[in-house]
């Protein structure tokens, strides 16, 4: 609402907590007690990066002659999630290769063969039971604080 955007832009440029303008406040909304908290911490960017590094390299070879043909190529692709901290790791590699020779004719003998591993991390802490568990994210309202443990 507009009153609490007015204490959000009263504290903007509070680097602690000012004695005539506390961080959190309990205030009554929908008949009870709540805390409010008006703090000056950008929770996004404490919790998510800003980049979203992603690497891909490929190399393909080809050729052959009127009786042999080949193809050799691969792919590895990487990518990280967007959390700060224990974020999602993706890494994927392929591999193929092709042969084929044309022994006579009517006889031509072939190979194809394809390779594929993908490793994916999972950021475990997406269901509250992993943060009691673990207790790596820990909050505490009342104070109006949010603290990282590894």
């Amino acid at each position: 609402n507009e009153q609490d955007m007015m204490e959000l832009w009263a504290r903007r440029n509070d680097k602690t907590e000012h004695p005539d303008r506390p961080w959190v406040k309990i205030d009554q909304r929908d008949g009870r007690d709540t805390y409010v908290y008006y703090g000056n911490t950008d929770w996004y960017h404490y919790l998510f990066q800003d980049q979203h590094p992603t690497t891909s390299h490929s190399i393909s070879l080809s050729g052959g002659n009127s009786r042999v043909k080949y193809l050799i190529s691969g792919n590895y692709y990487s990518e990280e999630g967007v959390f700060r901290k224990n974020t999602d790791r993706l890494q994927k590699i392929n591999f193929r290769s092709k042969i084929s020779f044309d022994i006579n004719k009517w006889l031509k003998v072939s190979n194809n063969t394809s390779y594929y591993n993908k490793l994916f991390k999972k950021f475990l802490g997406c269901t509250p039971t992993y943060y009691r568990k673990h207790k790596v994210l820990h909050q505490e309202p009342e104070r109006g604080t949010m603290s990282y443990f590894l």
